[in-house]
């Protein structure tokens, strides 16, 4: 029978034997070097140390509880439910070590516990958010260059792309010897957010450039209207160029009312024939002047379409370069 007695309000159970069973009462909390390379999809393997620096093993001799290794864990109240953590495995080791400083042997006890995360929640807090936001980035790309909502949608993903950053970095340990892969694939967010604003600015840029820049080089008609239209599925229609006399600004019909009434200063010094005839002719040169004049904003018009379809065959191209790689880096981190 045992001899059970308190000792500064723990209870201790003396055997007559010499065999003392002491269960204090208390939390242990330790700090495991996990790898959080797959966070929230990681395994952790967190070990446990308890041994004696002040009696050696002559004088303090550790066993295993209920005689061996297997039984050394007691999971009887053991629950997992509403943990963040699922057991795995575990073991215990008993290591009979011997120091230089001493001849005597001290037993150490090592337990091991693999725990593996339970990944649901994080999946719905924060990864499905992440991926839905790297599946807007392309999308933008989609929208018609005339949208004034693109730079809008572009600012508002690299802001959320940044509360995201700072969310996970909440949840994850001050000091970590790997980056997570969900980690990097904010930052690659964030990084081609960036990228497709640019990329935005520059595709409103060549849609607003117009006549103001003249004709579309041939080098760039060749490749994006004759080549890429057809690749990235905006029509095979064929497309017959401006000539370069077309795109001649005609800079003397500017003011057609001060050539005409030039002209007909002079028509009336040199001709001095019937009145009809000279209305004839003043119309038929107000004619021409309007017909021109109709010609050159068509011109205008014509070099402003070429820009237009230019920019929105780079903001197709711009779209599927865009989503092919996001595709591949989320499948290569998340998959």
């Amino acid at each position: 029978m045992g001899d059970e007695r308190t000792f500064n309000d723990q209870t201790v159970v003396v055997y007559k034997d010499g065999f003392i069973l002491w269960i204090p009462a208390m939390r242990l909390q330790a700090t495991c070097e996990g790898n959080l390379l797959r966070f929230p999809f990681d395994k952790q393997t967190c070990k446990f140390r308890f041994g004696s620096w002040t009696y050696h093993g002559n004088q303090l001799n550790l066993t295993y509880g209920g005689g061996n290794a297997l039984s050394a864990f007691d999971l009887s109240e053991f629950v997992e439910s509403g943990n963040d953590w699922k057991l795995l495995d575990y073991t215990a080791d008993l290591l009979v070590l011997k120091y230089a400083c001493c001849s005597e042997p001290y037993h150490t006890m090592v337990f091991t516990m693999v725990l593996e995360r339970k990944p649901i929640y994080y999946i719905h807090v924060y990864i499905l958010p992440a991926v839905i936001l790297s599946l807007l980035i392309p999308f933008q790309l989609f929208l018609p260059p005339e949208s004034r909502e693109r730079l809008t949608l572009g600012s508002i993903l690299i802001i959320s792309n940044i509360l995201m950053i700072f969310k996970l970095q909440e949840i994850l340990p001050t000091q970590h010897v790997t980056l997570p892969l969900l980690g990097i694939f904010y930052s690659l967010n964030l990084i081609w957010s960036f990228l497709s604003l640019i990329a935005t600015i520059c595709v409103l840029n060549v849609h607003n450039r117009g006549p103001r820049r003249g004709r579309v080089p041939d080098i760039i008609r060749w490749v994006f209207l004759r080549s890429l239209k057809r690749i990235v599925c905006l029509g095979n229609d064929n497309y017959y160029p401006l000539s370069s006399t077309d795109c001649v600004s005609m800079k003397g019909l500017e003011n057609p009312m001060l050539s005409s009434s030039t002209d007909g200063q002079k028509a009336k010094e040199t001709n001095n024939g019937s009145k009809l005839e000279a209305d004839v002719e003043d119309l038929n040169r107000q004619l021409h002047v309007l017909t021109a004049r109709a010609r050159t904003n068509e011109v205008k018009e014509e070099m402003l379409g070429e820009w237009r379809q230019v920019s929105l065959v780079l903001d197709r191209v711009l779209f599927f370069l865009f989503m092919l790689t996001i595709l591949i880096y989320t499948v290569v981190l998340l998959g």
